[in-house]
């Protein structure tokens, strides 16, 4: 435990759904916005990133950018659903180097010792960097559709559901947190 994170066993399902969910949101839009562009429903069954981007651009002509954020969300939902037991130098994969030096990972307090990767995975700093990152996604996903009609406003107001974690306490408030829920 550290002042601005915490081991969170629910870290990783939560990354699980969230991706999931993101995905699931995804296909659905393909199903609202049909009426824009013929055959936008056979986007559902590419690859996350390339539907975030390609579903935008069938309907405005506009593509929303994937960001670095999301392709390392997409990493971490890769690590934790296909997880393979595997050599690697240090604790973290290479790829996923930066959120360790953000201190996104669970990290031990004793200076000689640290946790294997998959208890580093369930960090509740990364968790809500994950869903800080989708959220940001489905709003910028959002403004690259622009405005639209009936249908649009469905899957605006579906969006809502990515916004959930903000009732939550963040990673930088937690030692207040803590020390409000002390026992």
């Amino acid at each position: 435990m550290s002042p601005d994170n915490h081991w969170s066993p629910h870290s990783s399902a939560s990354i699980l759904l969230l991706v999931a969910g993101l995905e699931a949101w995804l296909n659905e839009s393909t199903l609202l916005l049909a009426p824009y562009s013929p055959g936008l429903r056979k986007l559902a069954n590419k690859h996350v990133a390339q539907k975030y981007q390609e579903i935008p651009m069938a309907v405005t002509g506009r593509s929303a950018a994937v960001s670095q954020e999301v392709l390392l969300v997409l990493k971490v939902r890769d690590e934790i659903a296909h997880f393979l037991p595997m050599t690697i130098e240090g604790i973290v994969p290479a790829w996923l180097g930066d959120l360790q030096a953000r201190g996104l990972f669970i990290t031990s307090p004793r200076p000689d010792v640290d946790y294997d990767f998959a208890t580093k995975l369930g960090s509740y700093a990364l968790a809500y960097w994950a869903w800080e990152t989708v959220s940001q996604a489905v709003a910028d996903f959002l403004e690259a559709l622009g405005p639209l009609d009936l249908q649009a406003k469905a899957l605006r107001l579906s969006a809502e559901n990515f916004e959930g974690y903000r009732s939550l306490c963040g990673p930088n408030r937690l030692a207040e947190f803590d020390a409000t829920q002390a026992t």
